[in-house]
């Protein structure tokens, strides 16, 4: 990176970044951090700080407590809706355990379970377990995210203090369909405000773990907005033509 930017600043480039670290926080725990460091104040004084920090988190306003889109705690009556609203969605016709093929490799996803809604988008139904318990990264979720308009996830835990690799995973898959503008549904064991307070606890966080949860409880808040289920569907029409796939 670092001789990438001393590069472009001896060609008169103008570099604009934004980055959720101020400059004297990059790469804090990175390796060989020590070779970093003297890049910092070339950094500092080539790219002034804007601060664009803010009281309002505005993904987290109008969010609706009483809409059928996220579930908690886990139980009989929560799994019962879960199912329900599923199966009501796709009309009944459910096809199990499909295999959905990774382009340009010889593997594929397991999917549980899969349907078509009344607009004949792609729905489909997953455990917490078959997404971030699994050895899953980046890849299989864009797979997923492009291959489904809507996304029910059954099972999400509440986060032990020791965040882990399911923690990666679910903050990777999350990333992912809000990015790709999946709806999602999700029954979790507690709120999403809720699912990694025990991990915030933790003596041994670090900031990318940190910057993970704020990044993910954010999105989970607008995802379960009726407001962000509206706006869904045009949104990925414009994103995943098939010619802005192969940009």
């Amino acid at each position: 990176m670092k001789n990438l930017f001393r590069h472009m600043w001896a060609r008169g480039m103008t570099i604009i970044t934004t980055s959720n670290y101020r400059p004297e926080e990059l790469y804090a725990k990175g390796f060989n951090r020590d070779q970093f460091e003297p890049f910092i104040p070339d950094l500092a004084a080539q790219c002034p700080l804007i601060d664009l920090g803010g009281e309002t988190d505005y993904r987290k306003v109008d969010v609706s407590e009483n809409s059928d889109i996220f579930w908690h705690p886990i139980n009989a009556d929560t799994t019962a809706s879960f199912h329900k609203t599923f199966e009501d969605t796709v009309g009944g016709n459910v096809t199990s355990d499909y295999k959905l093929p990774i382009p340009l490799e010889k593997r594929h996803i397991s999917v549980p379970a899969f349907g078509t809604d009344v607009r004949g988008a792609k729905v489909a139904r997953f455990t917490f377990n078959d997404l971030c318990v699994s050895n899953m990264g980046r890849a299989d979720y864009s797979v997923i995210a492009e291959n489904y308009h809507t996304l029910f996830i059954e099972g999400v835990p509440k986060f032990k203090p020791d965040l882990g690799a399911e923690f990666r995973r679910f903050i990777s898959l999350t990333d992912m369909l809000y990015g790709k503008k999946v709806a999602l549904h999700l029954q979790s064991e507690v709120h999403t405000e809720q699912l990694f307070s025990d991990g915030l606890m933790s003596a041994d966080i670090d900031m990318d773990e940190l910057w993970g949860f704020r990044r993910c409880s954010s999105m989970l808040s607008e995802m379960q907005n009726p407001k962000y289920h509206h706006m869904v569907w045009l949104m990925r029409n414009h994103m995943l033509q098939e010619s802005a796939l192969k940009l």
